[in-house]
């Protein structure tokens, strides 16, 4: 995909973020959290999951507030694999995940907390020992900006051995000021109980189905359906709380 076709892309998205009342520049950090445990060998050798790196770019292009993707991978284990943006995004993919320094962590089973504790760890503030020390020094009075809110694409092609993890972490994020928001993308023939029932029971957690993800990457109403009508309304949620702590 050509620079020229991802700017295509980027007005796509303001499009559909602009159906779902979302007029302005919606300022938001967006990261994606890619399986790399054994069943994705195939996706990855045959280039789809790049492909799926050039799809969610112009998310972050139009949405995040510095154009950068943060991009994760994760088996049992997770590791923090590039950051993609319009400049280095091209095979990306083979050059960041198969080819640098992910080889640790490379087709091994599947587990999701680790990379939603390692998301929650890198985007929220919480978890700072040197922020912390601050505020016990001087007992919460410190000058700290709300975070961005962050869309957060978790691309799965199986079920997780570590469900219980997994929902604690969902429920700690439910409760603080992480403002994360999950899309789970399903990919083949799984049932996925789970991941539906996360995204039943949370506001901040979506699911979507892709029985075809070579295929899903190649439909027109892609955007449509990475940003679903939930995850706007949250968006405009968060936004609407910064706006009125602004007038504060």
């Amino acid at each position: 995909m050509s620079i020229f076709e991802i700017e295509k892309e980027v007005e796509k998205v303001r499009f559909v973020l602009e159906k779902n009342g979302i007029d302005h520049v919606v300022r938001a950090r967006v990261g994606m959290n890619l399986d790399v445990s054994g069943s994705m060998t195939e996706l990855y050798k045959q280039g789809v999951v790049q492909r799926v790196v050039e799809r969610i770019l112009p998310l972050g292009l139009a949405c995040d507030d510095n154009g950068e993707i943060d991009v994760w991978g994760f088996s049992s284990r997770t590791a923090l694999a590039c950051v993609a943006t319009r400049e280095n995004y091209k095979n990306i993919v083979n050059q960041e995940m198969m080819d640098g320094d992910l080889d640790h962590i490379l087709w091994e089973g599947t587990r999701y907390a680790p990379a939603i504790q390692a998301n929650l760890n890198y985007y929220s503030q919480d978890n700072s020992p040197v922020l912390n020390f601050f505020r016990k020094l001087f007992k919460g009075h410190v000058n700290e900006e709300k975070p961005l809110p962050v869309i957060n694409y978790f691309l799965t092609d199986g079920e997780n051995t570590d469900k219980s993890a997994t929902q604690a972490l969902f429920e700690h994020i439910e409760k603080t000021d992480a403002q994360i928001y999950y899309l789970l993308i399903g990919v083949g023939s799984a049932k996925y109980e789970f991941l539906r029932d996360m995204a039943e029971r949370f506001p901040n957690v979506g699911f979507v189905s892709v029985k075809n993800l070579a295929v899903f990457l190649e439909d027109e109403s892609i955007y449509e359906q990475l940003l679903p009508a939930e995850l706007c309304t949250w968006l405009k949620h968060e936004h609407d709380g910064e706006d009125e702590d602004d007038h504060h």
